[in-house]
């Protein structure tokens, strides 16, 4: 059974497979009637996704996703509601994006020295006109024959403690990220505050003083993978700290991450209220840009 809100979302325009009018299309074609494209430090999906919402009556909701530091661990927020022409928005993002292209080329001169020899090329046709990042140096490293999937590539070469897992100097501290959203009048929440599955998986229960402290407004409560006790819980959680809950499937489509469906996660519409009420400037009454 598919919902009628997704709000975790990826576009070519960072790793995900589909352009943002495939997938307002792919969303049209389930009954999505809100989805949210997320894309990774970049909003430029965004205004694309509105129009085609528009012209097919699907709430485009403009929001990208985050990766801050904390306590030298990553967070990823997810901003919601942001005016994407908000300049210093733009620039913080333009930056990032520029840092993670040489994070790119480092980690490609690392892996030649590795004896896995790819071009920027190689990458680049992967990445298309998205953010670049170690996905896509998966996908052409498993193209070229050096593994035989994306997981391989990063637990062989590109994961936490291996050599060519450069380092990002992009990140911007919690406080900061969330103070970014709000200056762009946008509605920050910590994505998919638990995933145990991974190695440096941190409790959110750690994390959410200094996060209110910064002005958090909710929790990604609705998650691919989570169960009806994890998401009763988060719940709970933003309910004693009067903060919202959103929720969305992550959805990347092709080979990343394959188990996140767009709209398989039960997103209650309330949720789109919720975030659009604790918004500083409301629901727009178009939603095309």
């Amino acid at each position: 059974m598919f919902s009628e809100t997704d709000l975790h979302i990826h576009s070519t325009f960072s790793d995900g497979v589909m352009s943002p009018a495939e997938l307002v299309m792919a969303a049209e074609q389930i009954g999505l009637r809100n989805i949210a494209i997320t894309d990774h430090d970049s909003v430029d999906g965004v205004p694309l996704a509105a129009a085609a919402g528009y012209k097919r009556g699907i709430n485009v909701i403009p929001g990208f996703e985050l990766s801050v530091d904390w306590r030298g661990s990553d967070i990823d927020l997810l901003g919601y509601a942001v005016d994407v022409s908000q300049q210093a928005l733009v620039h913080e993002l333009n930056e990032r994006h520029l840092k993670r292209l040489e994070r790119v080329r480092r980690t490609l001169d690392i892996l030649a020295k590795e004896g896995v020899q790819l071009d920027w090329d190689d990458v680049a046709a992967i990445g298309g006109e998205g953010a670049i990042g170690r996905p896509h140096i998966a996908w052409a490293m498993m193209r070229k024959g050096y593994v035989a999937s994306v997981e391989e590539a990063f637990s062989m070469y590109l994961g936490q403690d291996y050599a060519a897992n450069v380092p990002s100097d992009a990140k911007l501290s919690l406080p900061d990220g969330i103070a970014l959203i709000h200056k762009a009048k946008g509605v920050a929440i910590i994505a998919h505050p638990y995933m145990p599955e991974l190695p440096e998986y941190l409790d959110i229960n750690e994390i959410l003083p200094e996060a209110l402290d910064a002005g958090i407004d909710g929790l990604e409560a609705y998650y691919t993978g989570y169960t009806v006790q994890r998401t009763a819980q988060l719940v709970g959680l933003a309910k004693r700290y009067d903060l919202i809950v959103t929720g969305g499937s992550d959805f990347h489509g092709g080979n990343q991450l394959p188990h996140c469906k767009l709209g398989a996660v039960n997103v209650p519409s309330e949720c789109v209220a919720a975030l659009w009420d604790r918004s500083s400037t409301g629901k727009p009454e178009s939603d095309a840009f």
